[in-house]
């Protein structure tokens, strides 16, 4: 899918990337970059980075331990 062409909402960024509400509500994960949370589906992440694929592996047994869900924030963190 093409992004569109329109400038990003920034009141609703996810729209920008999956194209489709439908999409959003199916997200796993959010990334929290710049005050802003970004709904991300954790499994396409996972297959393209290894580190990422860690990561909510060890959320996801984190979370099943505790008793919660499996819903999770990461911050991501930008220098300066």
């Amino acid at each position: 899918m093409p992004f569109p062409a329109e400038p990003v909402d920034w009141a609703a960024p996810a729209s920008f990337y999956t194209g489709s509400d439908e999409l959003v509500e199916l997200a796993d994960v959010h990334i929290k970059h710049s005050g802003l949370l970004l709904p991300v589906h954790s499994q396409v992440l996972a297959t393209q980075a290894a580190v990422l694929r860690s990561l909510f592996r060890a959320l996801r047994e984190d979370a099943g331990s505790a008793g919660g869900g499996t819903r999770a924030i990461m911050e991501v963190c930008t220098g300066g």
